[in-house]
């Protein structure tokens, strides 16, 4: 896949027993990355677009069986 690498980093939370991180070009897409990534606290997703559109990543955390979101957004770098 073609495009810019960039590491995914984010803080341990309290009770989290797995995390989701979904990197797309539109909001609850995956479709650049989509995966969970258990306990890890970083990624590194390759294939980012390069064409300054805007990026969203979504990390869901599960705590107690049940996911919950966080949404990020930055322009993709041109």
């Amino acid at each position: 896949m073609s495009g810019s690498t960039a590491a995914f980093d984010w803080n341990a939370g309290t009770g989290v027993t797995a995390y989701w991180l979904d990197v797309g070009t539109g909001l609850g897409q995956g479709n650049v990355f989509g995966a969970n990534v258990g306990t890890a606290l970083s990624r590194t997703v390759s294939g980012i677009p390069t064409n300054g559109s805007v990026i969203y990543a979504q990390l869901w955390s599960e705590i107690g069986g049940v996911w919950y979101p966080n949404r990020y957004t930055y322009t993709a770098f041109h």
